[in-house]
């Protein structure tokens, strides 16, 4: 597996290290992954995977070679087209159709609420409940130490929607009761993000018609 050698000059590519998300060909399913090297014309991601019963599965490489790459940065939402080049087990080499786009990131209003919840990593799975989610992240109470790994979920029922996201971990810290504070980050699509926020400023409107 090769790629093109040289410094990177466009700044609108994910940076070394950051999750992404790949829409694989016309699959509406997306696909987890990593940026791992970024050359002048390329960018190389490992080899993205799916959850199939709570473990992560090498996904196929799409007939046409088209994939789409979502990733969260500070600055907003990113998006990228490319083609691949180039694969194997471990990592895909993309030339990528562009310089990519950023959507400017809006203020995620969040929401304080106990649901219950799981917190999954591989065949690992510790139960909790939420203290407030947003369409961003959320902030948890679990029973004993999170598990970490490559594909690490949170399993959740909002209004009847049955949700597990991919969740990045920001911070995490035991209390003296025993239990953990986990504070982290979603790694979803756009359909997920809608539900989430629907379900935050639908809890909200209910407050105001109580005049809370």
């Amino acid at each position: 597996m090769t790629a093109d050698n040289g410094r990177l000059e466009t700044r609108a590519w994910p940076r070394e290290g950051t999750p992404l998300q790949v829409r694989l060909g016309a699959d509406p399913a997306l696909a987890q992954s990593l940026a791992r090297a970024l050359t002048r014309n390329d960018l190389v991601v490992s080899a993205p995977v799916r959850l199939v019963g709570g473990s992560a599965v090498t996904a196929l490489p799409p007939e046409d070679g088209r994939v789409m790459l979502f990733w969260e940065s500070p600055a907003g939402r990113g998006s990228l087209a490319a083609q691949l080049q180039d694969h194997d087990r471990h990592d895909w080499v993309l030339r990528p159709l562009g310089p990519g786009q950023l959507q400017q990131r809006r203020a995620a209003v969040r929401e304080k609420v106990r649901l219950p919840m799981t917190f999954t990593a591989g065949a690992a799975e510790v139960p909790g409940h939420t203290v407030d989610i947003s369409e961003t992240g959320l902030r948890a109470v679990l029973v004993s130490e999170p598990p970490t790994g490559r594909a690490t979920v949170v399993h959740l029922t909002l209004d009847g929607v049955d949700l597990s996201v991919p969740f990045v971990v920001l911070r995490c810290e035991q209390t003296d009761s025993g239990t953990w504070v986990v504070t982290g980050r979603f790694n979803h699509s756009p359909r997920v993000a809608d539900v989430i926020r629907r379900y935050v400023f639908t809890r909200q409107r209910q407050a105001i018609r109580r005049g809370l």
